[in-house]
């Protein structure tokens, strides 16, 4: 019953006050209209913070990835370093390794001619030393043709030799005599030199 009361009490009060019925309307409106305008500023709050933490994350994310790209860039720009400082060494090497075998194949060209050289002195050498051999072999022939011939027995046929010598020393002499070794088989020719 008392919840009648209260309900009729508040009809006769809207009835009763009509131009504050009016102002109670605006006024619920502007209130209805503020906590809407309170609601969207409680999620434009929510939506910039969300954004705020968001581009705070990114923002880590990012400087994060710069560093380690930083740090890249700088294992790579030493690498580089170490390779051009290679690069260098080994581009002195070569050219001394260059100044080396230039050294060498004038060397090498120098060698070639004293050897051109050399072999067309033993040459020279060789065409001395065989004229003189012949020279000294014409000389000892003819001298060993005359000691030859002051040994030869009555007949100029046979020699004998009073020195003991080898089949082949013999043999040698006797060529170096213009004669020949041999070998008596019959008694007669024996008995002549008994």
């Amino acid at each position: 019953m008392e919840i009648v009361r209260n309900v009729q009490n508040r009809s006769a009060t809207r009835n009763t006050c009509g131009p504050e019925t009016e102002h109670q309307k605006q006024t619920g409106a502007q209130n209805r209209g503020r906590r809407w305008s309170m609601r969207i500023t409680v999620c434009l709050l929510l939506i910039c913070v969300f954004l705020l933490v968001t581009f705070i994350l990114l923002y880590n994310q990012l400087k994060t990835e710069r560093d380690q790209m930083k740090n890249k860039v700088e294992e790579k720009s030493k690498a580089l370093n170490s390779l051009n400082i290679k690069c260098n060494r080994l581009s002195g090497e070569l050219k001394e390794l260059q100044k080396n075998l230039t050294s060498v194949s004038l060397k090498q060209l120098e060698l070639e001619t004293n050897y051109s050289h050399l072999t067309d002195e033993r040459d020279q050498l060789q065409k001395n030393l065989t004229y003189m051999s012949l020279m000294k072999l014409e000389f000892e022939t003819g001298k060993k043709r005359k000691s030859c011939q002051n040994v030869w027995k009555e007949s100029d046929r046979y020699f004998i030799s009073i020195e003991e010598k080898s089949w082949t020393d013999s043999r040698r002499f006797c060529k170096d005599c213009g004669a020949d070794l041999i070998i008596i088989n019959t008694e007669e020719e024996q008995v002549e030199f008994v």
